[in-house]
Order: structure tokens, then sequence, then C-alpha cells
């Protein structure tokens, strides 16, 4: 959604709720701790389940698990919980953000490095209806990476967003709907 303020307009932001993987991490925590201390009093009615649940190997295989599960939602809080695409008019800038912390990328990309802005159509299959459209505005700078800056389901919405952003950066947009999933330029950086 595009939001406008005096200097900025908002093309893309999410920050995605990280409680739940913040309590995840926790949980598994807690789950590490009293696996551990209870495995040895756990017992079935096979031998073969009580040799298994018994070994060294089932300890270290659950505890490997559960850590890399651990590891994945913290990266998960780090990279990709947050971005935020928007313009800056007073700095004629757009900023790509990804990430938290110290582990934040951020690519500005200056009005002058803008070479096109590209309206695209592409086609999702999906099991229930066949085929749903999809309307994306692309940007492409003058070193032929490709960034994506808005998406919509709507065309008409997507198309005046296009003619709109075009004209805030003093380029003319190109329609490419026409050709099924076109992809521009290979070089896609967002």
């Amino acid at each position: 959604m595009i939001k406008e303020d005096e200097e900025i307009i908002q093309l893309k932001y999410a920050d995605k709720n990280i409680y739940g993987h913040i309590s995840s991490i926790l949980l598994a925590f807690f789950v590490i701790v009293s696996f551990y201390l209870s495995f040895n009093n756990l017992e079935s009615n096979y031998d073969w389940i009580n040799k298994f649940l018994q070994s060294n190997f089932t300890k270290i295989l659950v505890i490997i698990c559960l850590i890399i599960c651990i590891i994945i939602s913290i990266c998960y809080i780090l990279f990709d919980s947050f971005f935020d695409y928007h313009i800056n008019i007073k700095t004629k800038n757009i900023h790509f953000i990804h990430g938290r912390w110290k582990f934040k990328t951020e690519r500005i990309v200056n009005f002058k490095q803008i070479k096109n802005v590209v309206l695209v159509q592409n086609i999702e299959r999906t099991s229930d209806s066949g085929e749903t459209y999809t309307y994306k505005i692309d940007i492409y700078d003058t070193e032929l990476n490709a960034y994506e800056v808005y998406e919509s389901r709507n065309f008409d919405t997507a198309y005046e967003i296009a003619i709109g952003f075009g004209k805030a950066i003093g380029i003319e947009m190109l329609d490419k709907t026409t050709i099924n999933n076109y992809e521009g330029f290979i070089k896609r950086i967002i």
C-alpha cells in the first residue's frame, strides 16, 4: 500500500510479528532442557524402541534438530521479518531496506540512476481456479538491476500507480502486460 507523507512516499512496508518466533525459540529451548532431563525415563513396550530412545544418537539427533529450528527462527527475525521500500522526495532517492539491526541491508537508488519503470503481468497457477494474474511495478537502473516496488492483483490500481510513480521520478512508464511473465533484465536485485 502506498502512503504519502510530505517527504516520503511509502511503497512497501512490513514489520512482521517476531513475538511468535521468540516464543518458539523459548519453547524449543525449554523442550531441549526437559527432553534431556527426562529422556532416560521414557519406556515403551517394544525393546527396539527402548534401545532407540536410550541411545546417545537419538538424544543428539533431537537436540540438533531443535537447535536448527532455533537458528532458523533467529535468522528469520534478523534477515526476513522487516522490509521497507520508500521514496524520499527531498533527496530524490528510492530506499530498499531489508533486515534488522546490524544485519540490515539498505540499497539506495537515485532518480538519475533509474532507466525504466515497467508494469509487468505475471500468471500464477493455483489449484482451485487455474490461473490468476498479478501486476508488478519494476524499476530498472542504469546497471540493468531490477527492483520490484509494488504488486497488486488489480490491473487498474497497478496501472495508475505505475503512471504516478513514473511521473514522480520523471520517467515514462512501459506497459509490458501484453507479454506473459515478462522478466525484463535478468539481474533481479529485489
